[in-house]
């Protein structure tokens, strides 16, 4: 069977080894996770795919607020009499863009309320970039880290990619007047030292310096291989392959990093393999591709041929379960952090290699 062919093959038809274990007749838009008894109150532990398989993503939890960095203490009697004193809570509204630093500090950009919240799970503080100044964003879309933790963020508002050093200082703009119209992704490329950006209305890619300067852009409007219909996230491979989610294609294509078209996968629909609405894109230590769908509310996991893994997670409001989800990051740990955007928080996963 070609990879062509794989492309189009239906979830309930898959009879492969995968992760290790045999995927024959998963159920998509229900997946296989193993929820064990719990008691109340407690959180349950949700694995993907379930038993008798062995588990291969397993759910570690949310984070939503500054308190969330905080474990829970028994009310005091004076908390219990006089009530719990108010206090200005950090918290979520509407992520969408996510990365981690060197640190293991996990920043998100919150479109709706203009700015990027940074989580320090060591120091269990929350601060805030892009809340003032010059450096005032508008509308935070994704967020990107290089080596030195210098922050870039995409505004589609201010239609420029603002750039950050690690302590949250402004430091300049990355694009020209008028070179972005509708910045969205962003992944920086350590091996080559360039940041890619897409521009969703434009239906390109860009691709800068870290200090600025337009170094190349490719991709316009259409539906053949190498052009775009509403691009919006992006992925860059360790051996330099750039995956891009062509969103309203219901594709991801894949670029050389000469920006070559390598090839693609992916078809519209709603079986396994398929897609509705892509969004974030990551890869994994073994080079596993993670494709969110907004429309279905899970995260679809492919190996480097584009064949089908894995459906993890599911629509809802509860754990593991995810509402518009957008964008996607894993750490060098393969820590899986995604946007669960209507749901106002980051959901937690773990692959288990």
């Amino acid at each position: 069977m070609s990879v062509r062919e794989i492309h189009k093959t239906p979830l309930g038809f898959l009879g492969m080894t995968v992760f290790g274990f045999a995927a024959t007749a998963v159920c998509f838009l229900s997946p296989p996770a193993h929820c064990q008894a719990v008691k109340p109150g407690q959180v349950p532990e949700l694995v993907w795919p379930g038993p008798p398989e062995k588990a291969r993503i397993k759910y570690v939890g949310s984070l939503s607020s500054e308190s969330d960095l905080f474990a829970k203490k028994r009310r005091g009697l004076k908390e219990i009499l006089l009530g719990k004193e108010d206090k200005k809570v950090l918290a979520l509204a509407r992520p969408i863009g996510i990365c981690t630093d060197s640190k293991g500090r996990i920043l998100v950009a919150d479109g709706l309320q203009g700015f990027v919240l940074v989580f320090d799970r060591v120091k269990r503080h929350v601060s805030v970039i892009g809340d003032k100044g010059e450096g005032r964003l508008q509308g935070p879309l994704d967020i990107a880290v290089d080596p030195a933790d210098n922050v870039y963020v995409s505004d589609y508002r201010r239609r420029n990619v603002f750039v950050f050093d690690r302590e949250g200082n402004f430091l300049h703009m990355l694009a020209g007047p008028k070179e972005l119209e509708n910045p969205v992704g962003l992944a920086y490329d350590p091996k080559n030292d360039r940041l890619l950006v897409a521009d969703s209305k434009a239906n390109k890619i860009l691709v800068y310096g870290p200090k600025g300067g337009l170094i190349s852009k490719f991709g316009e409007a259409g539906e053949k291989e190498g052009q775009f219909r509403f691009p919006t996230f992006l992925d860059v491979g360790p051996d330099g392959l750039i995956y891009i989610v062509d969103t309203l294609n219901f594709r991801v294509q894949v670029f050389d990093p000469r920006f070559q078209y390598y090839d693609d996968f992916g078809i519209a629909g709603d079986s396994g393999g398929q897609f509705s609405r892509p969004k974030g894109i990551a890869l994994d230590s073994q080079n596993n591709i993670y494709v969110v769908d907004a429309a279905f509310g899970n995260i679809q996991i492919f190996d480097q041929d584009y064949r089908l893994l894995l459906a993890v997670a599911e629509g809802g409001v509860g754990p593991g379960q995810l509402t518009l989800p957008a964008g996607i990051h894993i750490d060098d740990g393969d820590a899986i952090y995604v946007a669960d955007t209507n749901n106002s928080r980051i959901q937690i996963f773990q692959y288990l290699r």
